[in-house]
């Protein structure tokens, strides 16, 4: 299996880089680039085949979800709130709220996600770990 191609927008919050270095530790993630405004993101997915966007939320930003997911209904993506809030979103009615925020958590919960997306039984379990 490929490693699951991630795209960033800016970090603007410390609390996050745990979670940055230990995705960046992991062989089954590999960066493929930095995002630094939102618009552009509609651009980069395309450029750079991502699997995945890691979204670093100072407020909702969720407005951007709909034209990712119009492009890119495969895509899943990974918001960061600064209140230590995770949550997943993908091109399905349900979102995954991450309860356990650690970056090993999070790990888990996106990758999770990506094996099996929009799975309910899979929403269950990444709830509860």
């Amino acid at each position: 299996m490929s490693a699951i191609k991630i795209l960033m927008t800016d970090q603007t919050h410390k609390r996050w880089r745990t979670l940055e270095e230990q995705l960046s530790n992991d062989p089954g993630f590999k960066f493929v680039g930095r995002s630094s405004r939102l618009i552009e993101l509609l651009l980069e997915v395309r450029l750079t085949e991502a699997d995945a966007v890691v979204l670093f939320a100072e407020t909702n930003e969720r407005g951007i979800l709909s034209h990712l997911f119009a492009e890119y209904p495969d895509l899943t993506v990974l918001t960061l709130c600064p209140t230590g809030e995770a949550f997943i979103d993908e091109c399905c009615p349900t979102r995954r709220t991450v309860i356990d925020s650690s970056a090993i958590g999070i790990v888990k919960a996106l990758r999770d996600a990506i094996a099996q997306p929009c799975d309910s039984a899979n929403q269950q379990r990444s709830a509860l770990n």
